[in-house]
């Protein structure tokens, strides 16, 4: 998925991890690089909007331009901004450190899932072979023992 299929708050979000990511910097790096505080990138992983000062200081601690900031952050469209959004990098171009980090983070940003006990199980055997829902906009592929 392209980082400018996602909604303006994810985008900004998506594309500002990964450019930490991609330099394998924690927030602090980010902090004593951009004079930001962490604070403000926590924020950020809020939903929170940044500002235009903050957009330059971005801009200028990741070597990139204004106007790619802001276009990530959903303050200008691509359009106005004469060029295309950064698009999210190809997964064979990583290092598998890059790799690994990007699944540390999601895992540690997915929802806590609970395991069940045995007694649940028992109460209800169906409960473990249960076809997980489908995620929007995918189909569920049919097994071979499934009829048409």
């Amino acid at each position: 998925m392209a980082v400018d299929d996602l909604d303006d708050d994810r985008r900004w979000w998506t594309y500002f991890k990964g450019e930490l990511d991609r330099r394998e910097w924690t927030t602090a790096d980010f902090e004593r690089a951009s004079g930001i505080n962490r604070s403000r990138v926590v924020a950020w992983s809020n939903g929170s909007k940044i500002s235009i000062d903050n957009a330059r200081a971005v801009a200028s601690t990741f070597n990139t331009s204004l106007l790619t900031v802001l276009v990530n952050a959903g303050l200008l469209t691509a359009d106005e901004a004469g060029a295309p959004a950064a698009q999210a990098p190809n997964p064979a171009d990583l290092t598998d450190d890059q790799l690994l980090g990007e699944i540390r983070r999601r895992l540690h940003d997915a929802p806590i899932r609970r395991h069940l006990t045995p007694e649940e199980i028992e109460a209800d055997p169906d409960i473990v072979t249960a076809t997980p829902p489908t995620p929007p906009g995918r189909r569920r592929l049919r097994s071979t023992g499934d009829s048409a």
